[in-house]
């Protein structure tokens, strides 16, 4: 039995590395959202090809290749979602290439005349002004020390919140992206199909073959997009001119419009 399954590992390897729209939106999600948005990403994809794998085992995949209907559907349905991902980059190229010119001038926008004469010196601060006499109202309503742990308290709660319901949410939404498209992807049914049965022996369980070698294929694909998760990051890091990062996501979302294109006429 190990020796059908280790002789899949090239397989799974090469398939894995493979550039394609999972590799190209793991780079994507590093580079606009940091290492660990690829990572999530990349999981999403790993997901969803054992998703294809188990389908094939069940009859699933087959029952969707033998339909071309329910084929063309679901083939429509993942070249549109690729497409609306490759608009999606072009048009945050677009909107930050319209930001930069703000950032710049904002940044060159001279201080205030009167902080700048006070920091070098050459302003005399007024002085502060004296306290109240003993006979003059005090309004003790007004005067009165606002809790400071109260308001500290809700501060803490209130971002605490913001930050659990913005990064959990985005690293899910990541990892929708690669499942949905990875899902959405009926070829990689086909793929699986084909493939697949060559490494079954005769005469044995199909569905328990198939485990085991989505076993085999699930960490393949796991450390192949972490990979390309990783190094885009560190490609987003040495890059520090926005311009750069503009172009990148612009040649992403071109390459990942063509992918859609190839799904639909393949």
């Amino acid at each position: 039995m190990a020796l059908p399954l280790m002789s899949y590992l090239p397989m799974a390897a090469t398939f894995a590395f493979a550039p394609g729209p999972d590799a190209t939106l793991t780079i994507r999600s590093s580079l606009s959202g940091g290492r660990s948005h690829g990572l999530a990403t990349g999981l999403g994809t790993a997901s969803g090809s054992v998703v294809w794998g188990l389908s094939s085992a069940v009859g699933l995949a087959a029952l969707v290749v033998s339909q071309p209907a329910l084929f063309a559907i679901l083939k429509v349905t993942g070249a549109v979602y690729l497409a609306f991902l490759g608009l999606q980059s072009l048009n945050s190229s677009v909107r930050t290439h319209r930001s930069a010119p703000q950032q710049s001038a904002a940044a060159r926008r001279p201080l205030p005349l009167r902080p700048l004469l006070q920091r070098v010196g050459l302003r005399r601060s007024y002085p502060q002004r004296p306290a109240l006499r003993e006979t003059e109202p005090q309004h003790s309503a007004l005067q009165q020390p606002i809790p400071q742990h109260s308001t500290q308290q809700h501060f803490t709660q209130q971002h605490s919140g913001t930050r659990t319901m913005t990064s959990l949410p985005s690293h899910l939404r990541a990892y929708r992206t690669g499942l949905l498209a990875s899902v959405l992807n009926p070829k990689m049914g086909a793929f699986y199909l084909a493939v697949m049965p060559q490494f079954i022996p005769d005469e044995s369980n199909t569905f328990l073959w198939s485990m085991a070698l989505m076993g085999i294929e699930f960490p393949v694909a796991v450390v192949a997009m972490s990979l390309y998760a990783v190094a885009a990051d560190r490609l987003r890091v040495l890059s520090s001119e926005q311009r750069v990062l503009r172009w990148m996501d612009r040649i992403l979302g071109f390459v990942l419009l063509g992918f859609a294109a190839l799904l639909l006429v393949e």
